[in-house]
């Protein structure tokens, strides 16, 4: 949840709060009415630009919540095959998760993280690793390149156009205890 988001929600969630004390309030008998009657004074008054940008910020609160309410997240792509048997439809998520498991294989590499887009007919893999220390990473990188191209054209059956490498660090070597 963005920063936006929480804002908004803990708005909401006082607004409402406020008025549901205050119609618990008019239930158990308090008679709101002349404070109601100032409080339309007021507005009318002096407090006549305050009130209207509060008006404003409420309307368009009430707006973006309802909104969010609503709004759909977009179903996530998905890999369609046609077969003699069906059809097959294979998640992004999974072939991201053949990535992870193609590239962590290769010797020096500590950490990957991978997204995978569809790129008209074929794949197209961007990746983010940690190489572990004295590494080569000229030698490891292409060794990832081509284990993962392989791996997912073997496994998804469809081709890879391009596996992007982005080497983002070198991972912490273990400190060993001494006793």
């Amino acid at each position: 949840m963005s920063l936006l988001e929480r804002l908004a929600a803990t708005l909401a969630a006082a607004v409402a709060g406020m008025a549901g004390v205050a119609g618990r309030m008019l239930v158990r008998g308090w008679n709101g009415t002349p404070w109601l009657l100032d409080l339309i004074d007021a507005v009318q008054g002096p407090l006549r630009l305050q009130a209207g940008l509060v008006a404003l910020l409420m309307v368009g609160l009430g707006v973006y919540v309802a909104g969010q309410a609503w709004h759909r997240e977009a179903e996530p792509q998905r890999l369609r095959q046609s077969t003699r048997l069906g059809d097959v439809t294979i998640s992004l998520r999974a072939v991201e998760s053949l990535v992870y498991r193609a590239a962590r294989q290769v010797k020096g590499i500590s950490e990957v993280d991978a997204r995978v887009k569809i790129d008209g007919e074929a794949l197209s893999v961007d990746m983010s690793l940690s190489v572990v220390p004295d590494t080569s990473m000229p030698e490891v990188t292409q060794a990832v390149q081509e284990r993962v191209e392989e791996y997912v054209r073997q496994t998804v059956g469809l081709p890879v156009a391009r596996v992007g490498v982005d080497v983002r660090g070198v991972a912490r070597e273990a400190r060993t205890r001494v006793e």
